[in-house]
């Protein structure tokens, strides 16, 4: 039970590093102007809230954080890994998405060509972690029935 406290407080203090490096990225940062971000593509003009950067920057943030404890800990902490692998998940799905939707388009400029690499990279990322904690978890499964 004590695992599972600690483990609130590390999502706790993620949330709240996002959350702060979330406010001065927007609002101290270059990036504040207004409070949307204008985007302008082929005629259509775009306006995006700010806020809608928030998921995929904590769950890049809490993906960064949850697997330098993992590889820290050696893949020991089930809940650690567990809680990395659906933040790497939920970030696959977005970024897999977008690249789809790039894909469709067929225009691979540096940019775009970056977003593919990186969910070909978190892809890569979630099938190592998986075949660690499996390994890990077949080793404890074999001490367990050698004693």
């Amino acid at each position: 039970m004590r695992k599972i406290y600690i483990e609130i407080l590390w999502l706790l203090g993620v949330f709240a590093l996002a959350l702060i490096g979330f406010q001065l990225m927007f609002d101290l940062g270059d990036l504040r102007g207004s409070s949307d971000i204008d985007i302008n593509i082929h005629d259509t003009y775009f306006v995006i809230n700010s806020y809608d950067f928030f998921i995929p920057y904590f769950l890049l943030i809490l993906m960064v954080v949850y697997l330098a404890r993992i590889i820290l800990h050696r893949f020991q902490n089930v809940v650690a890994n567990a809680i990395f692998l659906l933040a790497n998940s939920a970030l696959l799905f977005l970024s897999f998405s977008i690249s789809c939707i790039i894909l469709c388009e067929l225009r691979l400029d540096s940019i775009n060509l970056a977003i593919v690499i990186f969910t070909l990279l978190l892809l890569l990322l979630e099938g190592f972690v998986v075949f660690k904690v499996f390994r890990q978890v077949c080793n404890r499964r074999r001490k367990r029935h050698d004693y």
